[in-house]
C-alpha cells in the first residue's frame, strides 16, 4: 500500500464500474459528510424485493469512488434486506486495506444503502 491507496483501491478508482445515474431507479439514497466534502448517491432499481440493478454518483475522495464501485457490483442481485443493515466486510475483503483516515467512506455507504431502502419502502 502507498501512503494513501493500495493498488486495488486506485485500480478500481481509474475503472470504476457503474458510475452515474440509473434511470428507472425506484430506491434512490444520499449520505453526505460535511466534514470532509463528500457525498454519495446510490440509484437502485428492486423488482420483487432483489436489487436488479445499482448505480452510484459520488463526489469525494478516490477511496470513496472505489468502495462506492465495489459496493455497487456486491449488492446487484442479492435480496433487498441486505440494505438493513449493510456489512461492509465483503467491500474491505474485495477492495483490501482501507487506510484509518478513509473508513468513513463504508459508513457514508450504509448510510446512503439505508436511505435507498428507506425512499423505496416510502413508496
Amino acid at each position: 500500500m502507498n501512503e494513501f491507496y493500495n493498488e486495488k483501491i486506485i485500480k478500481v478508482f481509474q475503472n470504476p464500474k457503474n458510475a452515474g445515474v440509473l434511470k428507472g431507479a425506484n430506491a434512490i439514497g444520499k449520505a453526505v459528510c460535511d466534514e470532509r466534502n463528500d457525498m454519495l448517491r446510490f440509484y437502485l432499481k428492486i423488482e420483487k424485493n432483489k436489487i436488479v440493478d445499482a448505480k452510484f454518483k459520488a463526489l469525494g475522495s478516490s477511496t470513496l469512488i472505489a468502495i462506492a464501485s465495489v459496493t455497487t457490483q456486491i449488492i446487484k442481485g442479492k435480496p433487498i434486506t441486505v440494505l438493513e443493515e449493510f456489512d461492509t466486510k465483503p467491500i474491505e475483503d474485495e477492495i483490501g486495506e482501507i487506510a484509518e483516515y478513509s473508513k468513513y467512506c463504508l459508513k457514508l455507504v450504509q448510510d446512503a444503502l439505508a436511505n435507498a431502502l428507506f425512499s423505496y419502502r416510502k413508496n
